[in-house]
């Protein structure tokens, strides 16, 4: 089943690229069409990065999740609101909590990837404001979103340069399947809610792929 998605998926896209071609075109026109292939790569690639995101903020509409990252972005907003709180962090870390945005491929891994580094930091110093902070199974639910969105995280930031070529996309869509089929596994039994929302993603991911 594997071999026959990806078989699906690269003909699919590589019928895309070559639908124009013509099979009786000189040694000239071949150089163009090559030139017109690379631009085709580089103008595809974002494409496929924006549907990774898409794929990620699957992760905002599941309720036990959204009510999560509600509470975190809560407590990075008392951070960052607070001079205070700010300076006494810096004091301790030399780092700032970073706020998510709609906007920007990847935040939602980025703002709980500093907030797991530099969690005792953080919880002292909301102790030091008297300000709740989270309790220890929500920090490990942080954790586990961290660990689900890392991969997703890390092929985002290659394929988002311009001169990735197509030969990268199909391999990260199948380790990206890979990570959500194993991911969901993994946790099907400790962390329910976050191994079904993998479950959705991945076949969230497929329908966009095969579309």
């Amino acid at each position: 089943m594997e071999a026959t998605w990806f078989l699906h998926f690269a003909l699919k896209k590589l019928l895309i690229i070559s639908s124009d071609e013509n099979d009786s075109k000189d040694s000239d026109e071949e150089e163009e069409a090559d030139e017109r292939y690379g631009t085709l790569e580089r103008t595809r690639t974002p494409c496929v990065v924006h549907t990774l995101q898409l794929v990620v903020n699957m992760v905002k509409k599941e309720q036990a999740i959204k009510r999560l990252l509600d509470k975190v972005r809560h407590l990075v907003r008392q951070f960052r609101k607070s001079s205070v709180a700010t300076e006494r962090l810096l004091e301790q870390c030399g780092l700032i909590l970073i706020k998510d945005c709609e906007t920007r491929w990847s935040s939602s891994f980025l703002m709980l990837s500093r907030l797991l580094e530099v969690k005792d930091h953080v919880i002292s110093v909301a102790d030091t404001m008297g300000w709740d902070c989270l309790l220890p199974s929500e920090w490990q639910k942080v954790a586990i979103l961290k660990d689900l969105l890392l991969p997703f995280a890390e092929h985002t930031k290659v394929l988002e340069i311009d001169t990735c070529c197509f030969s990268l996309v199909v391999p990260a869509i199948l380790d990206l399947r890979s990570h959500l089929s194993d991911f969901s596994l993994a946790h099907a039994r400790s962390y329910r809610d976050v191994a079904t929302l993998a479950q959705k993603m991945s076949a969230n991911m497929d329908l966009r792929s095969c579309s």
